[in-house]
């Protein structure tokens, strides 16, 4: 892992651990300008932006970090999950299946099963709605 990786992650485990969302969120966006790997700063960042209640802009944060990546099977579980806690089911599903489309391009069997576990889960729902 690069020095800038091992920062961005640093980042986001102390701003999770304290609870400093914003703090983290600012500091993740800094990196960025800085040139910073953008894809997994965006990803973390979402995530802060989700704890602190900013769904919207997590949602956009995840978008662009697809748009950068678009093979990175784990930005699109995290945006279905995202998709799948705000209930819109029918998103959440198309980026669960790029997912595991992109997982099984790499041989990623965890992400393939995570993403199963959240397809199951919403097939569910849907079928007792």
């Amino acid at each position: 892992m690069c020095k800038r990786s091992e920062e961005i992650q640093a980042i986001y485990a102390e701003s999770v651990a304290h609870e400093a969302y914003q703090q983290g969120i600012e500091a993740l966006g800094a990196l960025m300008l800085e040139g910073a790997d953008v894809s997994s700063a965006l990803q973390l960042r979402s995530h802060l932006q989700y704890l602190a209640g900013d769904h919207a802009r997590a949602k956009r944060d995840l978008d662009e970090a697809i748009r950068l990546s678009p093979q990175a099977g784990g930005l699109y579980y995290d945006r279905g999950v995202l998709h799948h806690r705000s209930g819109a089911y029918y998103l959440a599903l198309r980026d669960f299946c790029e997912a595991v489309f992109c997982a099984h391009a790499v041989g990623d069997d965890d992400l393939i099963d995570a993403a199963e576990h959240h397809v199951m889960e919403i097939f569910e729902k849907m079928r007792r709605a």
